[in-house]
């Protein structure tokens, strides 16, 4: 683990601005989920792969960020305290850790609300940590995807999951969608029957929900969204 992680980080070096460090290490209760790494080093794996990434980053002298990445941690819950506990020891340690990623796949009519996605990203904020939206979408449930209502739920969705990190601050540093239109979306493989879950259809045509988060950029009302 250390060889990897030093390697691939002296290699790129400056060419990348952030690393995630570690990925889905929890499970929902918050206790950390087998891996080939927790299953062999234990506990102590989460801070000795930040430990050895923040090496990588001193020997080369470069202001790289390091990230925790995760789904399920977009509202208060218990993920997110044992979290909160992972981030204050590396801090107590004096190990960098420099924000955490919401991975944020949502589904219609379920997503959390605007308050919710925001006390989540305080929790991390109001440690000094960044916050970023790294792998957005929201699937409909099951079709017809392209329902005049399916398509505003969604964009009400898209549109708060937006806001959040807007009404975050700069330290919610940005979005990434994922995908970007629904043909290469990877949601029907692993969650049939849902679908459109991007932000453009299958046709490359841009759904409310692309206006959404524009409108959600901007800091008007969404006037598309259901």
């Amino acid at each position: 683990m250390e060889n990897h992680i030093k390697t691939v980080i002296t290699h790129y070096g400056e060419r990348c601005y952030s690393w995630d460090v570690i990925n889905e290490a929890l499970l929902g209760n918050g206790s950390f989920s087998s891996s080939i790494w927790y299953d062999t080093i234990g506990p102590d794996y989460f801070h000795l792969a930040f430990q050895f990434a923040q090496e990588a980053v001193e020997t080369i002298d470069a202001d790289i960020k390091l990230y925790y990445n995760d789904y399920g941690i977009e509202s208060p819950n218990d993920k997110v305290t044992a979290l909160r506990g992972l981030v204050k020891d590396l801090q107590h340690r004096r190990i960098q850790i420099d924000g955490i990623g919401f991975e944020s796949h949502f589904v219609a009519g379920s997503t959390p609300s605007t308050a919710d996605q925001l006390a989540a990203m305080k929790t991390f904020t109001s440690m000094g940590l960044n916050v970023v939206q790294t792998e957005l979408d929201v699937r409909i449930p099951q079709p017809p995807y392209y329902t005049k209502a399916a398509q505003a739920q969604q964009a009400n969705d898209y549109y708060s999951s937006v806001a959040a990190c807007m009404q975050a601050g700069r330290r919610c540093i940005g979005t990434t969608v994922w995908d970007f239109d629904d043909k290469y979306s990877w949601v029907p493989g692993v969650f049939a029957p849902a679908g459109g879950a991007d932000i453009f259809n299958d046709t490359l045509v841009a759904k409310p929900a692309y206006y959404a988060i524009a409108e959600a950029l901007q800091g008007k009302p969404c006037t598309v969204c259901g």
